[in-house]
């Protein structure tokens, strides 16, 4: 390499040297649920509107060497494979995620490489090895500086992330590695991207994927790109981030690797509201309903307030799907009636529009509360977050019910267990695949860096019954 900026170096070195010997037990534990659970997301979303959409795409790309559409069985170019298959898991708003500032949802990245692997005859320990590796680069780089207060698309640091983690699979020297880099930074999503409350949201990520395969195709090439995608002119300090920033590799030196920290979902709804919805059907069901309750204030971090409690977001009247996995209000409501959050009934767009809920919504607050802000992230939780909800509900009695809620299912200090993901695994599928196809897919997956054959798990997926 030649005359590369630091950032730029230090992804390199990292990513060329990483290796399966990194990987402990717990972390191999920790990748086999988010791979489970990535598969799950994957099935749960097939028939949304959003990933029909990209499978007519990307089945305009057919290939037939290249990577499989799960559902669908027909092979297109690994681009546009991932683009759909990304597509599906990201859709229901029930996959995972880190709470880094600049993160994002890492399984999104997880077709990318699936699909790589797949077309190059990858081994499954290899293909495990490189998400490991996507993880640890996505959490490192999302805790460099707060891309969501400055409007960035949630992809600005995945691509970079998916793209080396490729480019890892694919054998790049470390010369193409920063080609690589350099190709995927420069590519940067406005926050806009993420839709606006419209069906695009599950494809946004989706959409950077492909540019993170074609970076890695083009340095393999010998397309040449700038050493200095960070510090030179026009560069992510100048432009992105709007000041220097240093990388920390392993982002949590001497610590958990990213994928064991990332989290989990319950629910299939924003990250910041499974706290609550969990408190809601578990503590506050039993206490009052909706009838009863007078009131439901809540003080909590920013990034939860942004997220789910802004009025220009329609936060307190939600008329999509995308916009109420978003509104806490509407989330809260809705849990509290039906005792549950089901992607199947929560988000049709007959409960979304229903105006039996809006009276109840009306009774819910959420405002930040800067203390709590202050030790959302404290040194060492940068990446695992430290969430807090501070509740107060109030009955037309005047009883009150006053609680601080944390870690919710799923959190690093509150996970989800082998028995979590398998119901959740068995929800999706309810309805989309036959139970003999079902254990097929549990066995193949749950065991997928065990396997000698990458096209044997994917072969599960590649046709719904």
């Amino acid at each position: 390499m030649m005359n590369v900026d630091t950032i730029t170096e230090q992804l390199v070195t990292y990513t060329s040297e990483f290796s399966e010997s990194v990987i402990t037990e717990s972390v191999r534990d920790a990748m086999r649920s988010h791979l489970m659970d990535t598969v799950a997301c994957a099935i749960a979303g097939y028939d949304l509107p959003a990933p029909r959409a990209a499978r007519l795409v990307a089945n305009a790309c057919p290939d037939a060497n290249g990577a499989t559409l799960f559902g669908d069985g027909t092979r297109v170019m690994p681009e546009m494979s991932a683009f759909a298959n990304a597509t599906a898991v990201r859709s229901t708003e029930w996959n995972d995620g880190m709470l880094a500032m600049g993160g994002g949802h890492a399984s999104d990245m997880i077709p990318a490489i699936l699909g790589v692997g797949e077309v190059i005859g990858a081994s499954p320990q290899d293909v495990f090895t490189s998400m490991v590796l996507a993880y640890e680069l996505l959490g490192a780089l999302g805790n460099t500086f707060y891309r969501r207060k400055m409007n960035w698309g949630i992809g600005t640091n995945v691509c970079p992330s998916a793209a080396l983690a490729i480019g890892k699979l694919m054998g790049l020297n470390n010369q193409q590695l920063a080609w690589t880099t350099a190709h995927a930074v420069l590519t940067v999503p406005l926050g806009a991207d993420g839709g606006h409350g419209t069906m695009v949201k599950g494809a946004s990520v989706a959409k950077v994927l492909r540019t993170a395969i074609f970076a890695a195709n083009l340095a393999k090439a010998g397309m040449a790109a700038t050493s200095r995608p960070y510090d030179g002119l026009g560069g992510v300090f100048d432009k992105v981030s709007l000041a220097p920033f240093e990388l920390t590799l392993p982002a949590m030196p001497g610590g958990p690797m990213v994928v064991e920290t990332s989290y989990l979902k319950r629910y299939p709804t924003e990250a910041h509201s499974q706290a609550l919805l969990g408190f809601v059907i578990e503590k506050v069901r039993p206490w009052t309903t909706a009838e009863e309750l007078e009131s439901f204030d809540i003080e909590t971090y920013w990034h939860a307030v942004d997220s789910l409690g802004r009025r220009d977001k329609d936060a307190w009247d939600p008329r999509t799907r995308e916009r109420a996995d978003h509104s806490m209000p509407y989330l809260l409501t809705v849990a509290l009636l039906d005792g549950k959050i089901s992607y199947r009934s929560s988000f049709t767009p007959e409960r979304v529009a229903d105006p039996t809920l809006r009276p109840i919504m009306a009774k819910i607050s959420i405002r930040e509360n800067e203390a709590i802000t202050a030790n959302y992230r404290p040194p060492g939780m940068e990446i695992i977050g430290n969430p807090l909800y501070r509740v107060r509900l109030r009955k037309k009695s005047g009883e009150e019910l006053n609680e601080d809620v944390t870690f919710p299912k799923g959190h690093y200090y509150n996970p989800m267990t082998v028995a979590d993901i398998d119901a959740k695994f068995n929800d999706a599928c309810d309805g989309v695949v036959s139970d003999a196809q079902r254990e097929e897919i549990r066995t193949a997956w749950w065991g997928f860096d065990k396997g000698s054959n990458l096209a044997e798990p994917i072969a599960t997926l590649a046709r719904y019954s």
